[in-house]
């Protein structure tokens, strides 16, 4: 199936080089094709008994990969930043060297 949609690709972007096409742009083809086929995949779905019948299960697995997708991107973006501004490594020396003198002797 992928060769289909590449060869349609790349024959869409031979015959362009050849071609007027600026219709295209101007009664917004492309926009228009895009909600056709955004309906005919909703048909589809919508049509498809078993694929509606585990809708639920489908949003409740989507929503937990996406939040710890989310949360996994915020936790590597959060060390990463400590690493790279030092930050982490020096409260953690600064930690160390605290806990040796002691409270009290710091002051």
């Amino acid at each position: 199936m992928i060769w289909y949609v590449l060869a349609v690709f790349f024959a869409g972007f031979f015959l362009g080089r050849f071609l007027n096409t600026k219709w295209i742009g101007k009664y917004k083809v492309i926009l228009v094709l895009t909600f056709f086929l955004l309906f005919s995949l909703g048909l589809r779905i919508g049509s498809n008994d078993e694929l509606f019948g585990k809708i639920d299960s489908i949003a409740i697995f989507g929503f937990i990969i996406a939040l710890f997708g989310s949360a996994g991107s915020f936790l590597f973006a959060f060390l990463l930043e400590k690493i790279s501004s030092g930050g982490f490594f020096n409260s953690w020396k600064d930690e160390k060297a605290r806990r040796k003198i002691g409270p009290s002797e710091g002051e």
